[in-house]
């Protein structure tokens, strides 16, 4: 993402992003309007964000940030609103004073959350191929148990079958 030197504007809010702020995001030399609000971002707020001078909008509420706000050449312009809802932020503008707890131990409330069994890939595999057979045998075994049902339905894929040579046919 660092790359794009000549990018204006860049919103990635609401978009479940996880993770720290990129540094390479120090690269966006001509960005105006950064927005990275309602995420799952952690971490602090990258100090080299300060060397982006014409950025004039910038949002990382809604996230897990911590540690001290950069407080100078732009962001002394950028509102309390910009961090609302990191409980973790401290500095100014923000009423909450930094002191040696609020820098060194952040919340990891995302770690928690992510060792649940709901977030692991072996669960969602094992609920597609559950899903997959349940719906297969629902279908099937409703097909093998009432044969009024197995006749309509065979009759109806012999006619689409008929159907799709027809038209096969008229393109000869």
């Amino acid at each position: 993402m660092g790359e794009l030197s000549e990018l204006r504007s860049l919103n990635l809010s609401n978009n479940f992003l996880t993770g720290p702020i990129p540094n390479s995001f120090q690269n966006l030399k001509n960005v105006e309007s950064l927005d990275l609000s309602h995420n799952k971002l952690s971490g602090g707020i990258p100090y080299e964000l300060v060397g982006l001078t014409s950025l004039s909008t910038f949002s990382v509420a809604g996230n897990n940030l911590s540690g001290r706000v950069p407080f100078e050449r732009q962001f002394s312009t950028f509102g309390t609103q910009s961090y609302d809802g990191n409980p973790d932020l401290c500095g100014d503008p923000i009423p909450r004073n930094c002191s040696t707890t609020n820098q060194l131990e952040p919340r990891h409330e995302d770690e928690n959350e992510e060792t649940r069994i709901i977030d692991s890939p072996l669960f969602f595999y094992a609920f597609v191929a559950v899903s997959y057979a349940f719906g297969f045998w629902i279908f099937f075994g409703i097909l093998i148990i009432k044969k009024n049902w197995r006749v309509i339905y065979f009759r109806a894929v012999d006619k689409f079958i008929e159907s799709c040579f027809e038209m096969l046919s008229k393109y000869r």
